[in-house]
């Protein structure tokens, strides 16, 4: 890390351009650092840029957009103890939630948009996508997934059709020795612009 989420999405063979946004330079340096390790599908070219998501002009309209909202990381407090001691929600509910609408914005209609948090909290999760969708009714569209993620129990699945994603959904979680499944939680929600 960074770039997993961005190798995936240029090893999934859907997208030809992906454009990596982060306010952080020095993650996007470590991103391209990465990024000349590994071999690309040919036919994809990954640019990156230094911006607040929230700041983002002179761009086209998007297919896709991937939004990776910054969050409690309660998700890995299993190897990460520490994010317990420090969680403070703070402004981070809002700043998720104007993230949320803004990249949404960022789209075509029709355009997909995956909202991502290694969260176990419901108002990171759910409650954010539930709201925005309350207030924007006529924007937007939930689309639900039907089947887990590979290598995960049916229970990942939650009563909304995303992905809430904890270590003992492991298809081959064994509770005798829950240290041996290395796997953060996380939470994923597709979106479909109107």
């Amino acid at each position: 890390a960074p770039g997993g989420k961005t190798l995936g999405l240029a090893w999934s063979h859907q997208f030809q351009k992906i454009l990596a946004i982060d306010a952080d330079s020095t993650r996007l340096t470590t991103l391209r650092t990465n990024l000349e390790t590994v071999a690309l599908p040919s036919q994809v070219i990954i640019n990156t840029l230094v911006s607040d998501a929230l700041e983002l002009t002179n761009h086209s309209l998007f297919d896709a957009v991937l939004l990776d909202v910054p969050c409690s990381s309660s998700g890995t407090a299993r190897r990460q103890p520490e994010v317990l001691r420090k969680m403070n929600f703070g402004n981070l509910l809002e700043r998720q939630f104007q993230l949320l609408h803004a990249c949404l914005e960022y789209l075509k209609p029709g355009g997909i948009l995956v909202y991502s948090t290694c969260s176990i909290f419901p108002q990171e999760n759910h409650m954010q996508i539930n709201r925005y969708l309350n207030q924007n009714p006529q924007h937007a569209r939930r689309l639900p997934f039907s089947i887990p993620p590979n290598g995960f129990q049916h229970a990942s699945l939650t009563q909304h059709g995303d992905w809430q994603i904890l270590p003992w959904h492991l298809a081959e979680y064994d509770e005798d020795q829950p240290s041996r499944f290395d796997c953060d939680a996380h939470y994923v929600a597709r979106l479909q612009k109107l």
